[in-house]
């Protein structure tokens, strides 16, 4: 496969994601897929799991992918993530708030499948903005005497 092709696989597959296609995106992942980082696991099965679980806290994501660098049998992706939480994320309740994430992925492709990805995604800032983490504001000059 060319760059271009590898390029046009990895972001057909977060097209598929962010049309809430789980399993259209797992079609497009080898048998013996690794996961790193964010999504970490393997094999079809465990992407399916992921994507599901973001789909139901996340029903309306969005994933802009900006930029796209291939080279050899991988890609990079840089990625914006957007949407509102209306399920249950990590651990945290529904919060009906709205997000937006940078991301970057480095997808390795074989035999024209997504075989390895490396994921790294700004889930303090996400779980920042659904009001999961305390606030990262100087404390008032009051609060800071006392």
């Amino acid at each position: 496969m060319t760059g271009n092709d590898i390029s046009r696989l990895a972001r057909r597959f977060y097209e598929r994601l962010a049309a809430g296609d789980s399993t259209g995106a797992v079609e497009l992942v080898g048998a013996g897929y690794v996961g790193h980082g964010l999504g970490a696991g393997g094999g079809p099965a465990s992407v399916k799991k992921d994507i599901d679980t973001w789909l139901a806290a996340v029903p309306d994501l969005r994933i802009d992918v900006h930029d796209t660098v291939a080279e050899g049998d991988r890609v990079a992706l840089r990625m914006t993530l957007r949407g509102t939480q209306s399920g249950r994320f990590a651990g945290i309740p529904a919060s009906g708030k709205p997000f937006e994430i940078g991301a970057t992925d480095v997808v390795r492709v074989a035999d024209g499948a997504i075989v390895e990805a490396w994921t790294l995604c700004d889930l303090a800032s996400m779980f920042s903005q659904l009001g999961a983490l305390p606030s990262t504001a100087p404390a008032a000059p009051e609060a800071a005497r006392s």
